[in-house]
């Protein structure tokens, strides 16, 4: 390697790294630092009046598997069959680090519009047990209803007992219903799971098997956000769109290795092999009939 394509090389690994810590500190200051939109409500408004319930696919949980299912799936694919193009692992190495990168671009976008748009969630007054009476006087008549925005909340502690920090974290999360967080990433990590394997033309029943079951996960996860009163149902169709368009992007950008042509070349390589073996086979039994032919004259 020649002192110019080390320099590029280093170039390009260091325009990397600050790319991901530009996208990370991003990602780290929303989450944590930017305070959400206030928005207001109407009291007649039922659709943020629902009880507060645990998630049936905790964050953790969706983490691991959005990230971890097309990790896998990338180094099984290389490990086993991308091994023969000879590129050794910076094919797996490149890719990683795009599944990385735009999943951690999903998750920034997602968070950047939570915080601009400021959407209440559907358990956004048991969560947020607001500082007012909503009688009339506050909620108007329902002819002639009040929007109302000039409010607090106090939290409900018999909801999240466990310290003051984390029943204000609670009430601020309250506030950031759009879009879906969980089914952003769930859509992110299954859908280019999908593509993966679709670009790998693998086209056997337990790969397709493995794609029906990325799909299903990301369904079920979204489909329960809303049922766990965690978001309305626009606030989940945005997030799986945006996780899917995300996802798209990433696959674009990886190289297309067709594990079926692999496949197809080594097993042509092995015929050519066995007809050369069967040629040479004929060859010699040719050349020892001649030469009894002619000893026996």
């Amino acid at each position: 390697m020649s002192v110019k394509d080390l320099i590029n090389k280093c170039l390009t690994s260091g325009l990397d790294i600050v790319a991901f810590i530009i996208v990370g500190a991003v990602f780290v200051g929303f989450k944590n630092y930017a305070a959400p939109h206030h928005s207001g409500f109407f009291c007649s408004d039922s659709s943020i009046r629902f009880p507060y319930h645990n998630s049936t696919v905790p964050t953790e949980v969706n983490n691991i598997i959005s990230y971890g299912v097309p990790l896998v799936c990338l180094i099984v694919l290389h490990w086993f069959l991308f091994a023969r193009l000879k590129k050794g692992w910076r094919g797996v190495l490149f890719d990683l680090k795009l599944l990385v990168f735009f999943g951690l671009i999903t998750q920034t976008t997602t968070q950047i519009l939570k915080i601009a748009v400021g959407r209440l969630r559907p358990h956004f007054l048991d969560v947020c047990a607001v500082n007012l009476d909503l009688d009339d006087t506050v909620c108007g008549s329902i002819n002639n209803p009040t929007y109302v925005s000039n409010y607090s909340c106090i939290g409900n502690p018999e909801l999240f007992p466990e310290s003051k920090e984390y029943l204000k974290n609670r009430i601020k999360e309250a506030r950031l219903s759009f879009p879906s967080g969980h089914s952003s990433l769930a859509f992110y990590g299954m859908t280019l799971t999908i593509f993966i394997l679709h670009r790998s033309k693998l086209t056997s029943l337990p790969v397709q098997l493995v794609q029906a079951s990325c799909l299903l996960y990301a369904m079920f996860t979204a489909v329960s956000r809303v049922t766990d009163n965690k978001h309305h149902p626009g606030d989940v169709i945005a997030g799986s769109i945006l996780g899917a368009i995300f996802a798209l992007a990433a696959a674009y950008q990886m190289p297309r290795r067709n594990a079926g042509d692999i496949c197809e070349k080594s097993t042509n390589t092995e015929m050519e092999l066995i007809t050369n073996n069967t040629l040479m086979e004929t060859d010699v039994s040719a050349s020892s009939i001649s030469n009894l032919k002619m000893q026996i004259s």
